[in-house]
């Protein structure tokens, strides 16, 4: 279900209007992406030693590693599965990036230690901000925040900010795709 929301938002944003700023490396190359891969099927060897090296290049790896991490905590292989759940609740997400405006970087400081219902009034500020200023920050939220209530309270504050009609018409599709993947 998150996965359509994230896509929901990508395919969305990437439609309206582009300025071509980006505040984030591009995704990952298809190389690695095959190599993390390869990584998480080895967490269900029966070596114990690939299974622990393969736990500890997966977390060296970190945010690069976490889409692939998520999917695989639904793996039918339970060892795989439950391995990889850990792996990417252990990931520590950089909530802020040196690009974000510094309103944002402050309301995200201590975005990652909050409550839940501190993180949903740290969206809902973040939502009345300047779409220019927030986009990257909001997508970082949806991609990577483990409750998926706020995941789409997120997605819903970059698409249709609270008393904003056309801040929605300006988000920055690159900025989007850059940060969702």
């Amino acid at each position: 279900m998150r996965r359509f929301f994230i896509s929901w938002l990508l395919v969305t944003a990437v439609a309206l209007a582009d300025d071509g700023r980006r505040n984030q490396p591009p995704p990952e190359s298809a190389v690695e992406a095959a190599h993390v891969r390869h990584l998480i099927a080895q967490l269900g060897s029966p070596r114990y030693v690939e299974r622990r090296e393969a736990q500890q290049a997966l977390a060296q790896l970190g945010v690069a590693a976490f889409d692939e991490l998520q999917a695989a905590a639904d793996h039918s292989d339970p060892e795989i599965a439950a391995a990889a759940a850990i792996l990417a609740a252990e990931i520590e997400i950089p909530w802020t990036m040196p690009g974000d405006a510094p309103e944002v970087a402050r309301l995200l400081a201590d975005y990652g230690d909050a409550q839940p219902g501190q993180r949903m009034q740290l969206i809902l500020r973040l939502g009345r901000l300047p779409m220019a200023d927030v986009l990257p920050a909001l997508c970082r939220i949806v991609r990577y925040e483990p409750e998926e209530t706020l995941s789409r309270l997120a997605a819903t504050a970059a698409l249709s900010p609270p008393g904003s009609a056309e801040k929605s018409a300006t988000v920055d599709g690159q900025a989007v795709e850059t940060q969702l993947g």
